[in-house]
């Protein structure tokens, strides 16, 4: 039954089931996972499985149980990680600043602790704990700590700082000739957003002048003109375009930012043992 059991959820056998399935099967026999790696394994295949399908709370479920009762030492830190990030996707910021905090260990790989910390620093900012998220990112100014410095300040409605910090992601993108990214507008159109709630003029007169033409040539030239008017002019369509794009959840970029440094990172570190009870 063990060897059955090891072929449907190590081998691939179990991928031609339904998630759910998979999963209400796993627990039915759980006494039969593996001790060690492979069984470590094998719910680490089950758990992608469902959050490639957005059934977090079972993923979420897998994992803490294996944070509780199956690892130890970098193992269960690197799991904690994994599990905080999908507590992130689910919106449940204090379940995913806890897996954080509760797997804190000394000696970890560099890359491991500088991605608990954008996740501490993220949750932290989710539950409106802004002054702590800021202080977790102190003192660091990589690219995917002052992206996330930018969405602090934007979530807590720090007009000013917020937008000189988006415009300083944007860096010279103004003088390059390609063409702006998707994330480049969507920043230009925040930071400029942020500097009219700033009532700070200037500081839109030179953003307006840095990519103007750049916006207009894009499919946000209306947005552009629309959130670049002369503070003492917008009205309606300003207030409506900033609601719309303040709603939208910096969340999302965060994720394909984090996932980005967590591939490069896995791309050059060696595999990590694990320790299973």
């Amino acid at each position: 039954m063990r060897t059955a059991f090891v072929d449907l959820y190590l081998n691939g056998k179990a991928d031609a089931m339904k998630p759910l399935d998979a999963v209400a099967l796993y627990y039915d026999f759980l006494e039969l996972t593996p001790i060690g790696s492979d069984g470590d394994e094998m719910i680490r295949r089950l758990s992608d499985r469902l959050v490639a399908v957005d059934l977090l709370t079972p993923a979420e479920t897998l994992l803490q149980h294996q944070v509780d009762n199956r690892l130890e030492g970098v193992a269960k830190a690197e799991v904690a990680t994994k599990l905080s990030l999908i507590y992130l996707m689910d919106h449940k910021p204090d379940s995913a600043l806890k897996a954080i905090r509760d797997t804190r260990q000394t000696r970890l790989p560099d890359d491991l602790n500088t991605q608990r910390r954008l996740l501490e620093a993220r949750a932290l900012s989710d539950g409106k704990h802004f002054e702590e998220a800021l202080d977790v990112l102190a003192d660091d100014d990589t690219p995917s700590v002052k992206a996330l410095r930018a969405d602090v300040y934007w979530d807590s409605a720090q007009w000013p700082i917020a937008g000189a910090k988006i415009e300083d992601l944007l860096g010279d993108r103004w003088q390059q000739p390609a063409v702006l990214s998707d994330e480049d507008r969507a920043r230009v159109l925040r930071s400029a957003i942020a500097f009219s709630l700033a009532n700070d003029q200037s500081a839109l007169n030179r953003l307006r002048e840095h990519y103007g033409e750049r916006m207009k040539a894009s499919t946000d030239a209306q947005a552009f003109a629309v959130v670049t008017e002369p503070i003492d002019r917008q009205g309606v369509a300003f207030r409506d375009l900033a609601q719309q794009i303040a709603g939208v959840d910096t969340l999302k970029s965060f994720m394909a930012d984090f996932r980005k440094q967590q591939h490069a990172a896995d791309s050059g570190a060696t595999p990590t043992q694990t320790a299973s009870n």
